[in-house]
């Protein structure tokens, strides 16, 4: 009887690693498209703004205000002119 009980948590534990990591890639699927299309947007963005990708208009991680662009310094002061 106590190997069948034995042989239960393993069947339970393995069932359970596994779905973890099913879960895992997928979601680390689902990241990574969201990243791409977001490049694809940095990169539209600034096609319509005509700047530099990452040279003038950046897309940067900020530990406050999540994923978002900005205007490198040289070119927020020459708009404000």
């Amino acid at each position: 009887m106590l190997e069948k009980h034995c042989c239960i948590r393993e069947t339970i534990a393995c069932t359970g690693i596994n779905s973890i990591r099913a879960l895992s890639l997928d979601l680390r699927s689902k990241m990574e498209t969201v990243k791409l299309t977001m490049e694809r947007e940095h990169e539209r963005v600034a096609h319509e703004l005509n700047m530099e990708v990452d040279k003038k208009l950046k897309m940067e991680d900020h530990q406050v205000y999540g994923w978002s662009f900005r205007l490198s310094r040289n070119v927020s002061k020459q708009e404000k002119k």
